[in-house]
């Protein structure tokens, strides 16, 4: 398993060009083991960035959801 990554070097592993709203998207469609997997891969300081993003996210309900599932990784 890949651990204490960045999101440039999560970026250019999976081929995406912003990590963030990748992982927003795995969430979205369903794909919770996935995004908890991906989170664990993040360093402890991306994790927190993330969450920042997270809370400035444009949709209310879903954002609550994932907030709580982050939290559980930092």
């Amino acid at each position: 398993m890949r651990k204490g990554k960045t999101f440039k070097q999560q970026e250019k592993y999976y081929e995406v060009d912003d990590f963030k709203e990748y992982l927003i998207s795995v969430a979205y469609n369903g794909n919770f083991e996935s995004y908890e997997k991906l989170l664990k891969e993040l360093n402890k300081k991306c994790r927190k960035d993330f969450l920042r993003h997270l809370l400035m996210y444009r949709e209310e309900t879903f954002r609550g959801g994932l907030v709580d599932r982050t939290i559980n990784y930092i």
